[in-house]
């Protein structure tokens, strides 16, 4: 009798462990697309703020900027920016996508942008931080960069989707 038990009790457990292993194998991540495109910031004058603290300038302002390619839509956004006195700037830009457009799919986008510029150009990484809508579980990562004779940012990176 105890034999039995204990058979039935393993053939259980082996049934729900199949189950949890077909699963899991159902539930992952969309295979990983490249988007590359161009975006351009336009900075609103009246939100600057400026301060110096020794040698270096920090300025706050925000930003409206406009996206193509495989992230597209228009941003409102947040630039801090650090100038050095050797000329050297750095970057912390958050940008809102309030309607963005991404693999056919859209919804409202946050991306964040790190980077610094020097005179051989401007560059960074960016990374989605959230999303709504059809791009509620968007997730990308890549690079962007500009150098000083463009008039615009180039961007490229990596997005999937998670389950």
């Amino acid at each position: 009798m105890k034999f039995k038990s204990a058979v039935c009790e393993l053939i259980v457990v082996l049934m729900i462990l199949a189950i949890l292993a077909s699963s899991a194998s159902l539930v992952s991540a969309t295979p990983s697309t490249s988007v590359e495109g161009t975006f351009k910031a336009t900075p609103i004058p009246s939100t600057m703020i400026v301060r110096e603290a020794g040698p270096n300038l920090f300025i706050y302002r925000e930003a409206n900027g406009l996206w193509t390619g495989g992230i597209s839509g228009t941003t409102y956004g947040y630039q801090n920016i650090i100038v050095h006195k050797e000329g050297k700037m750095n970057f912390h830009i958050t940008g809102f996508f309030e309607s963005a457009t991404v693999m056919g799919k859209t919804g409202s986008l946050n991306v964040l942008l790190v980077g610094n510029s020097d005179p051989e150009g401007t560059q960074g990484t960016w990374r989605i931080i959230s999303g709504t809508g059809d791009l509620w579980n968007l997730k990308g990562q890549g690079s962007w960069w500009k150098v000083p004779t463009d008039t615009v940012f180039s961007y490229s990176g990596q997005v999937h989707f998670d389950p």
